[in-house]
C-alpha cells in the first residue's frame, strides 16, 4: 500500500538545510544548539534569563551569584567537584550559568523542531575560537549526555553573541523530525534516554495532556450547546488548549485529531485537512485520520480527493462500514448514484440491520430522482429504527419532491415529535409550507429552525424562498446573503438568491449567482434548471434548452426540468418535443396538475381541442382550485360551440380570481378576432363577459 505523507515532498528542503548547516560549518570547528522559537540576538543561560527582566544587567556579575548558589548547594551532595554539580542542577532544571551544545549538527537540528510547531526555530553555528576558554566538557557523562553529544558553554557574562544562525522555517519542524529519526535514528526516545531526561521530559508531556484533556472538555462543551456564537466560543478555547499542548508536545498525534475535528466544525476545512496531513504523517495507517481528512475534502466540495481517502479507509480498514457510508455520499455529491448506491449496498451487505445505510441509499435515489426506491429505503429505515428522526425527515422531502406534501408534512412532524429541537426538520416543514402556499407558516417554521441553531444556512435560505414566493424579494435576498455569509460554499443559496433575482428582472445578477453555484456543485441539476429558467425569462430559448438538456443529463428524474424544457419548446413552436416533455414529467409524477395543463396548451395551439379538454380536466381532477386550468378549458369548449360549458367555466375561473377577460385578450386579441378566425359567432351574453369595457 502507498501512504501519502508530505514527508516525500518535503525531502528536498530538509536536505537544503541540512547541506547549509555543512556547509557552513565546514570551515571551521564548529559547536551547535538548537532552539524551538527563533529568537534574536544573544544565546543566554537560565540563571543569566532569571534576573535579565528583575535587575539592572551592566552592573551583574553572573559569576558571583553562580558561585554562591554552588556553595549553598555543596551542603546536599557528596562531590567537591563545582563542575559536575553545576551539571547535576542543571539535569534537574535548576538555574545555572551553563548553555548546553552538541558537537552533532543533527541534534541541534532535533532542539530546533521538537516544540513550538507554530514558530520558526534556530540552529545556532558557535566556532570553538569564538568561546575559547568557557568550554566545559563532563568529566563522567550519563547516558543523556552522552546521546545529545554536550558540551557546555558557561560564558563569563551569562550570554554569547552566535557566530552563524539558521532559521528553520515551522512548516518543516514535522518533516525534519521524521528525516531525522528515519535517517539518524535521532527522537525523544534516544535524546532522553535516562532518568534525568524521563523526568525532564515527563514534565513537559504531563502540562501536555493536562491541556490536551483542557482541550478536549472546551470541545465537548462546544459540541452541546446550539447556539452558534457560544458554541465558537467554546471552539476557540479548545482550539487554544489544544495548540498550547502542542507546543510542548509537538508529536502529539491525538491532539492534532482532535484540533483538526474542531477546525472542520468551525468550517475551517484548510486547517482541518493540515492536521489530519499531520495525523497520518505520524500514524501513517490510521484509518480514522483518512476518514476524517476525507470529511474535510468533502465538506469543501473536493470529492474526488475525499474518495482517495475514503479508498484509503477501505483498503486499511475493508470491514468498516464508514468508509463505505462515507465514499458513498461523494459519490453522490459527485453524481455518480450507480457508485454511490454500490457502496450503500456494500455496507447494508456487510450489516443488514443497518438503518443508516438504508437511509444513505435512500438519499442517493431521492437525489438521482427515483423517489418510490428512495421511500422504500426510508421505509426500511424507520422499521429497523423506529425512533430514527432523520429517516422520518428524509423521506418527508422524498414525499415533497413527489408532490405529496401533505404526506411530507406528517413525516416533518414525526421527526420534530422525535425530536422537539431537529432544526432540520422546521425548515423543511418551512419549504413545504411554502410549496403550499402557506408562507406565515413556512416562515414561522424556518424562524423556529433559526432561533434553534442561529448557523443553520438552510432555514435562512428556506426561509428566503418563503418571502420570494410571498413577493417580499428583498426579504428573500437579505435571508440568502445572510446564509452564504454564513456558509460561504452553499451552492442553493446562491441559486435561491439567483431566483430571486430573476423575479426582480435583475436577470445578469441571476445568471451570476446560478453560474456561482453551478461553479461550487457542478453536479448540481437543479442549478442549471434555473439558469436556464433565468433564459427562458431573458427570451434566450437556445441557451434555456441547453441548460434544461444539462440539468436532465446529469439527473433525469426531475419532473419540473420535462416541465420548463417542454415550455421552451412550446415557445419556439415545436410541439411533438414539448408534448414528449410533459408526457415525462406526468410519468415522473402522475399527479402534478400543471403538466396537464401545459399539454392541454399544447394540443389547443394544435386545434386539438378535445385533447386539450381531456388534459385540463385531468389537471381539475388533480387539482380542484386551479383557476387556470378552469379558464383555459373554458376556452377550448368556446372552439367546440359547447357554450354553455365555456361559460361555466369561465365563471369558475374569474370567481376563483382569474381576469378572464385579460386572459382572453392575450390569447385572441378580441372576441371579434376570435369570432373571424374561428368562424363562429359568440352567444351575446358569453361575448360580454369576455368583451373589454
Amino acid at each position: 500500500m502507498k501512504i501519502r505523507s508530505d514527508f516525500p515532498k518535503n525531502l528536498s528542503r530538509i536536505l537544503q538545510k541540512v547541506c547549509e548547516i555543512g556547509e557552513k560549518s565546514a570551515s571551521g570547528d564548529y559547536i551547535f544548539r538548537g532552539e524551538s522559537r527563533f529568537y534574536d540576538g544573544e544565546v543566554s543561560s537560565s540563571l543569566y534569563r532569571e534576573y535579565q527582566n528583575d535587575i539592572e544587567m551592566e552592573d551583574f556579575n553572573i559569576e558571583f551569584v553562580q558561585e554562591n548558589i554552588l556553595s549553598e548547594a555543596k551542603k546536599y551532595v557528596q562531590t567537591t567537584d563545582e563542575f559536575e554539580i553545576l551539571i547535576e542542577l542543571f539535569n534537574h532544571g535548576g538555574k545555572t550559568n551553563l548553555i548546553e551544545f552538541t558537537t552533532d549538527f543533527h541534534i541541534a537540528l532535533f532542539f530546533s523542531c521538537n516544540g513550538s510547531p507554530g514558530e520558526d526555530g534556530r540552529v545556532i553555528l558557535q566556532k570553538r575560537d569564538s568561546v575559547v576558554g568557557c568550554l566545559k566538557q563532563p568529566h563522567k557523562p550519563r547516558n543523556r549526555v552522552i546521546a545529545q553529544k554536550v558540551i557546555f558553554v558557561r560564558p563569563p557574562k551569562g550570554f554569547i553573541n552566535p557566530d552563524e544562525v539558521i532559521s528553520i522555517p515551522a512548516d518543516l519542524k514535522l518533516p525534519m523530525l521524521e528525516y531525522l529519526q528515519k535517517s539518524h535514528g535521532i527522537s525523544t526516545e534516544t535524546i532522553y534516554n535516562d532518568l534525568h531526561g524521563f523526568i525532564a521530559n515527563w514534565s513537559v508531556h504531563r502540562n501536555a495532556y493536562a491541556l490536551f484533556y483542557k482541550g478536549k472538555a472546551c470541545q465537548k462543551k462546544g459540541e452541546a450547546v446550539k447556539n452558534w456564537d457560544e458554541k465558537q466560543r467554546w471552539y476557540e478555547r479548545s482550539i487554544v488548549h489544544y495548540t498550547e499542548a502542542l507546543e510542548l508536545k509537538p508529536n502529539f498525534l491525538e491532539v492534532y485529531h482532535n484540533r483538526g475535528t474542531v477546525y472542520a466544525d468551525v468550517g475551517q476545512f484548510n486547517r482541518a485537512i493540515q492536521d489530519y496531513n499531520t495525523v497520518i504523517e505520524l500514524k501513517p495507517d490510521y484509518a480514522n485520520a483518512y476518514n476524517d481528512r476525507g470529511i474535510a475534502y468533502s465538506e469543501r466540495g473536493d470529492f474526488s480527493r475525499a474518495i482517495q481517502d475514503y479508498n484509503t479507509v477501505i483498503e486499511l480498514r475493508p470491514d468498516l462500514p464508514e468508509g463505505y457510508t462515507n465514499r458513498g455520499i461523494a459519490y453522490r455529491e459527485k453524481g455518480d448514484f450507480d457508485r454511490a448506491v454500490q457502496d450503500f449496498n456494500t455496507v447494508i451487505a456487510l450489516d443488514t440491520n443497518n438503518a443508516f445505510a438504508y437511509n444513505g441509499r435512500g438519499n442517493t435515489y431521492r437525489e438521482k430522482g427515483d423517489f418510490t426506491s428512495a421511500i422504500r429505503d426510508y421505509n426500511k429505515a424507520i422499521a429497523l429504527k423506529p425512533d430514527y428522526g432523520g429517516a422520518y425527515n428524509n423521506r418527508g422531502v422524498a414525499y415533497s419532491n413527489k408532490g405529496d406534501l401533505d404526506a411530507a408534512i406528517q413525516d416533518f412532524n414525526k421527526a420534530i415529535e422525535l425530536k422537539p429541537d431537529d432544526v432540520k426538520a422546521y425548515s423543511n416543514r418551512g419549504l413545504v409550507y411554502s410549496e403550499k402556499g402557506y408562507f406565515d407558516r413556512a416562515i414561522q417554521d424556518c424562524n423556529m429552525a433559526i432561533t434553534l441553531d442561529s448557523a443553520y444556512a438552510g432555514a435562512y435560505v428556506n426561509r428566503g424562498i418563503a418571502h420570494k414566493e410571498k413577493g417580499d424579494f428583498d426579504e428573500a435576498i437579505q435571508d440568502y446573503n445572510t446564509a452564504i455569509k454564513l456558509e460561504p460554499k452553499i451552492a442553493e443559496a446562491y441559486s435561491s438568491r439567483g431566483n430571486a433575482y430573476g423575479e426582480k428582472g435583475n436577470f445578469d445578477r441571476a445568471i451570476q449567482d446560478h453560474n456561482k453555484a453551478i461553479e461550487l456543485e457542478p453536479h448540481n441539476a437543479k442549478a442549471y434548471s434555473n439558469l436556464g429558467s433565468i433564459y427562458f425569462r431573458k427570451g434566450a430559448l437556445d441557451k434555456a434548452i441547453q441548460n434544461y438538456n444539462k440539468a436532465i443529463e446529469l439527473n433525469p428524474g426531475l419532473p419540473s426540468v420535462y416541465t420548463n424544457r417542454g415550455i421552451a419548446y412550446g415557445k419556439m413552436g415545436d410541439f411533438d418535443l414539448a408534448v414528449l416533455d410533459f408526457n415525462m414529467t406526468i410519468k415522473l409524477q402522475p399527479n402534478y396538475a400543471e403538466a396537464y395543463t401545459n399539454l392541454g396548451v399544447i394540443y389547443g395551439k394544435r386545434s386539438n381541442y378535445e385533447t386539450a379538454i381531456q388534459n385540463y380536466t385531468k389537471a381539475i381532477a388533480l387539482k380542484a382550485d386551479y383557476a387556470e386550468a378552469y379558464c383555459n378549458r373554458g376556452e377550448s369548449w368556446l372552439h367546440l360551440k359547447e357554450w354553455e360549458k365555456a361559460k361555466a367555466d369561465l365563471l369558475t375561473a374569474r370567481d376563483m380570481g382569474i381576469d378572464i377577460i385579460a386572459s382572453f385578450h392575450n390569447d385572441y386579441e378580441s372576441v371579434e378576432n376570435f369570432e373571424q378566425k374561428n368562424g363562429v359567432q359568440l352567444p351575446e351574453d358569453i361575448a360580454a363577459m369576455l368583451r373589454r369595457q
